[in-house]
């Protein structure tokens, strides 16, 4: 296999990949992340933006191994950033 071949490969592989992420686990962890997300800055607290993100990293990570999504630190992270970004708008 040439190198051109093993690098469309490797492309191939990592878009079907990132397809099975995208469509699979983030959604339900997005959404999970968002009740976590607006319930904290619901509470009345004086937590820093800091406290906020590890209480919710926290929690979404107690929920999700609850509901038997195996989602590493970087999807939790990225689960936080799309539902902070959401409840913006």
């Amino acid at each position: 296999m040439s190198p051109k071949e093993k690098k469309e490969k490797r492309n191939w592989f990592a878009e079907v990949l990132l397809k099975l992420l995208i469509e699979g686990i983030l959604p339900s962890l997005t959404e999970l992340a968002k009740g976590v997300v607006q319930q904290i800055q619901e509470d009345p607290g004086k937590l820093t933006d800091d406290e906020k993100r590890k209480k919710a990293f926290k929690e979404i990570e107690k929920k999700a191994k609850a509901e038997g999504i195996k989602a590493g630190a970087n999807l939790i992270n990225l689960a936080i950033e799309v539902a902070v970004a959401s409840l913006k708008k």
